[in-house]
């Protein structure tokens, strides 16, 4: 039992308690990132189908100002690939999974993910919806000049000049 004479008074107040607003990790947010994947093989790939590598660029890119600017820049021939430090999200790829699963995407030759009918559906949902504003500006800034060959080129470090 719990000495009912011992009083501490800075321990005597009333205690309080407030939502705040915090950041969800990318791994807990399938859903918008299956969302970027969709508008990324809608906009920016032919046939809308794309390598691993090509989502993984295009999605670290897509989060920030800054990294547009970078990958912008090196498609440009502004700046070389190193300027441009690509980081690999495990998230997205349990979010591909999840899309796979649903039917969004399929799994073609070379192991390419290419949108399905399904999924070029809600591509073109996503595209309309008043959402995702600053990707969706990105992303037509970028268009076709993100290609494979200049994907890969990045991630091998090899100037486009």
């Amino acid at each position: 039992m719990p000495d009912e004479g011992l009083s501490i008074p800075e321990l005597s107040v009333p205690i309080t308690f407030r939502r705040r607003p915090i950041t969800i990790p990318g791994d807990l947010r399938p859903h918008w990132q299956i969302g970027i994947v969709l508008l990324i093989l809608w906009k920016c790939s032919q046939k809308a189908k794309a390598t691993l590598q090509k989502l993984h660029v295009l999605n670290w890119a897509i989060r920030d100002v800054a990294r547009q600017r970078a990958l912008l820049g090196f498609l440009d021939g502004n700046v070389g690939p190193e300027a441009v430090i690509v980081r690999y999200e495990p998230g997205l790829d349990r979010a591909l999974r999840l899309a796979v699963a649903e039917g969004l995407l399929a799994v073609v030759h070379n192991n390419q993910l290419q949108l399905t009918p399904r999924g070029s559906a809600i591509a073109q949902q996503i595209e309309q919806a008043d959402c995702m504003r600053m990707e969706k500006k990105f992303l037509d800034k970028l268009g076709s000049r993100a290609s494979e060959t200049r994907m890969k080129a990045l991630l091998k470090l090899e100037s486009l000049l």
